[in-house]
């Protein structure tokens, strides 16, 4: 059984960093990308053999095929995204940061999706 990730964001990171790393773990595929833009998403998808391309976040978080999602939007759009994919009962990852507010950090620590909410934020530090 493999876990179905969907990519949001067709950025740098999520081109660079994210699709590879998903793609050379075992146990984990890329079935979906979202992109507001459909031709850049459809690239996206083609170079990185991902199946499905969608421009609709709520569309995406209904296939049966996403398990998981990884936030590598643009930084004011996490919030909104973070929250719907919990709502969908999707794992997620998000990209730093999860919200650009306080009152954000919030929502996030108090577990308004409705689901068991757990937040976690990873740095590395080289001393």
């Amino acid at each position: 059984m493999s876990l179905g990730i969907a990519l949001l964001g067709t950025g740098s990171i999520a081109d660079h960093a994210f699709a590879p790393a998903v793609q050379a773990t075992d146990g984990a595929q890329l079935v979906a990308v979202l992109s507001r833009d459909q031709r850049r998403g459809a690239a996206f998808a083609q170079r990185h053999a991902i199946p499905a391309v969608y421009d609709d976040l709520a569309a995406l978080l209904r296939s049966p095929q996403v398990d998981a999602v990884i936030v590598a939007t643009p930084d004011a759009t996490h919030e909104p995204q973070v929250m719907a994919a919990a709502q969908a009962g999707k794992h997620i990852l998000c990209e730093k940061p999860m919200t650009t507010t306080v009152a954000g950090c919030q929502l996030h620590g108090r577990g308004d999706s409705g689901q068991r909410d757990y937040v976690c934020h990873g740095l590395y530090l080289a001393l």
